[in-house]
């Protein structure tokens, strides 16, 4: 639960108290950019060396970006009933609203691009060792439209190099000692996967070596809208938007990450239909988002984790497989009644969570300091201090439904005061496991009623701004990424 109090501005000049239009979306848009290897130099950002991987699961984009470039408040300048504000104060955006807005092109239109940024063009931002590493960007696409329809394409090719550090055996350590030769041949294996160049940063640890990788990304993109003529029954508004990311995932040890595709579709059809001064709009859509990471063709087996090397991977929680299903249906009605602008509607959305996932099932091989030895020579003997590995079906199913229900009034008292105040309730309900394997440990959440109030107010002599308040309770929701976690439960 989020609770916002006081915010208080002044805004620059103006005639009356107006309603202020928000910027759909702008944090969406900030993590597209991070999503895609995109930057945005107007907000400071500048090409990166990814010497940090994260993969595109879960909130870990989002959370990468606030580690490294920060939050970014959100200045919430008018609750609307139709929005949550949750989080607002970390850059979150407010909840997008299912409905699309018809369109008002009115002339055939079309254009075509194209970009190229390679490594002899351009300074290397980043140190790397030796001399500079060949990279290259490439991004096209094109954009058509006319009145009624609208499409855009685009690819983004990236083929660049990461620098990093990693701890590897020194010269004398790379020899297996097993007396078993099965043993001893797997050891070799997991020996052979450490780069063969020398440690070159014995400044900082016998072992250090810092060494470059290349990394490849692969974009693309494809969006199509329809927009139907205005008719007696109203009009029809259709999307839909295709986003696709392959990452050959870069490698200072062999199979140290995973390789990822990740697949994102959209779809939206909204109707609208206006009354005089009343307009309605219902709307179904659908979202799916596909995540795969599976490792690298190198990677040795199970992740092994030897204390002073740099581990063997990728995590053990790898491979993932999971498809995130989202059925969209909503309602919403607006109506102007003389200094009254009132909004009432209501949205649900089915969550269906599919995947194969655990925490340990290539399993994990651990070499410590034990049996009076040290972990590296235990490593070249094949003794572990410990393995760990998980057993079972590890398929899972998992099903919720969130449901919002709201209604607000922006009310024009007089010129230069305007009052606004609505309110939402919002039901988190339990989710459930389809194949009854897991039993989610809370109940229906069903008390979040979320009250809102906010006023703009012009002083009449004021020539210099006009001064702003509002109020909210705004409650988040517990994603598929926290309760799916039950899974790992025995």
């Amino acid at each position: 639960m989020w609770l916002l109090l006081a915010l208080l501005f002044w805004q620059g000049p103006s005639k009356e108290a107006e309603p202020v239009k928000e910027e759909a979306n702008k944090g969406d848009k900030r993590v597209e950019l991070n999503l895609l290897g995109k930057t945005d130099t107007a907000a400071g950002e500048s090409r990166r060396n990814e010497n940090v991987q994260f993969n595109l699961v879960d909130n870990n984009a989002l959370k990468e970006l606030n580690i490294r470039l920060g939050t970014t408040a959100t200045i919430v300048q008018e609750f609307r009933p139709e929005r949550n504000y949750f989080g607002a104060e970390f850059g979150n955006a407010p909840s997008a609203v299912i409905h699309v807005t018809p369109a008002t092109r009115r002339a055939t239109h079309g254009n075509v691009y194209w970009s190229h940024l390679n490594s002899i063009l351009t300074a290397r931002s980043f140190f790397q060792v030796g001399d500079v590493q060949p990279a290259r960007e490439n991004d096209y696409g094109l954009s058509v439209g006319s009145r009624w329809i609208q499409i855009d394409a685009s690819q983004q090719k990236l083929r660049g190099q990461v620098n990093g550090n990693v701890l590897v055996p020194m010269p004398e350590e790379r020899t297996a000692l097993a007396a078993d030769p099965a043993t001893r041949g797997i050891v070799q294996r997991f020996l052979d996967a450490f780069p063969r160049i020398l440690p070159n940063r014995t400044d900082i640890n016998p072992r250090a070596l810092n060494t470059n990788a290349p990394q490849i990304i692969n974009n693309d993109n494809l969006s199509a809208r329809v927009d139907s003529p205005e008719r007696r029954w109203g009009r029809l508004a259709a999307l839909y938007g295709f986003t696709s990311q392959q990452v050959e995932a870069f490698q200072l040890v062999a199979g140290q990450n995973p390789n990822t595709d990740t697949k994102n579709h959209r779809a939206r059809l909204t109707w609208v239909r206006g009354w005089g001064s009343t307009v309605a709009e219902a709307t179904v859509g659908f979202d799916r988002i596909g995540s795969l990471l599976v490792p690298e063709e190198r990677a040795v087996g199970p992740m092994v984790s030897v204390a002073g090397l740099t581990t063997l991977g990728p995590l053990a929680s790898i491979p993932i497989d999971r498809a995130l299903n989202m059925f969209r249906y909503g309602a919403q009605v607006r109506r102007q009644q003389g200094d009254h602008n009132w909004t009432i509607g209501m949205a649900t959305l089915r969550r269906q969570l599919n995947g194969r996932e655990t925490d340990a099932h290539r399993g994990v091989l651990s070499f410590g300091n034990d049996f009076g030895r040290d972990a590296i020579t235990n490593f070249r003997l094949g003794f572990p201090t410990q393995y760990i590995v998980s057993l079972g079906d590890i398929h899972r199913g998992f099903r919720n439904w969130d449901i919002q229900l709201y209604a607000g009034d922006t009310w024009r008292v007089r010129p230069g005061l305007q009052l606004s105040y609505g309110l939402r309730f919002q039901p988190v309900t339990t989710p459930n496991e389809v194949n009854g394997r897991n039993d989610i440990p809370y109940p229906c959440d069903c008390n979040n009623f979320a009250p809102q109030f906010g006023l703009a107010w012009q002083p009449r002599q004021a020539k210099f701004g006009t001064f702003r308040a509002s109020y909210g309770l705004h409650y988040g929701e517990i994603f598929p990424v926290t309760f799916q976690q039950v899974r790992f439960s025995p």
